[in-house]
């Protein structure tokens, strides 16, 4: 007997600069394709824990170069579109904003996972339109949440 499919439980986190810009990074497998850093959270692991490793992962942000700003209090869901069946119905995620400290930027060549292609820092709804479909919704919600963070209203 197979299990049912669950969601993954999963982080997203915001990387901004003091002047609102958040860094909007380019999918290395989907060109064209923009988002924020995101991954899943390893059993026992508590989110915030997950974020900070993956936000290393992926970008080469460490805890000394970044502060913790804001945690948003919900998760927030997708389902993966028919072509990505396999043993989650989609993601679950938990999303935090950090900030980076002095003149810390992402840099992917000391990141250890190769997830993004490029970066840019840009306005939080720069790319909005180049975020695959299917997280579409959620990327609607936290662009809402950030602009009650950063006070972008």
């Amino acid at each position: 007997m197979s299990k049912p499919a669950t969601f993954r439980a999963n982080v997203g986190i915001v990387v901004t600069r003091g002047d609102g810009q958040v860094a909007w990074f380019e999918r290395i497998d989907h060109l064209g394709s923009w988002q924020f850093p995101q991954g899943g959270i390893n059993r026992d692991e508590p989110p915030r824990s997950a974020a900070a490793r993956e936000l290393l992962e992926e970008t080469g942000l460490g805890d000394e170069r970044i502060e913790w700003v804001a945690e948003l209090d919900e998760w927030l869901a997708y389902t993966f579109p028919a072509e990505h069946s396999g043993r989650h119905l989609g993601q679950i995620q938990r999303w935090f904003l950090v900030r980076t400290v002095g003149d810390a930027e992402p840099d992917l060549d000391a990141a250890a996972d190769d997830e993004f292609r490029s970066w840019r820092w840009a306005d939080p709804e720069a790319y909005l339109d180049r975020v695959v479909d299917f997280k579409g919704a959620v990327y609607l919600r936290v662009i809402d949440w950030l602009r009650s963070e950063l006070d972008l209203a």
